[in-house]
């Protein structure tokens, strides 16, 4: 069940740091 919890976290985290790469990128790109 914890290990559950901490799988979400991950892949909460990852789509977090995904998503504010891809929005530094485009900002620099315009």
């Amino acid at each position: 069940m914890k290990k559950m919890m901490w799988w979400i976290i991950g892949i909460t985290a990852g789509v977090l740091l995904l998503g504010i790469l891809v929005g530094y990128l485009s900002f620099y790109s315009i």
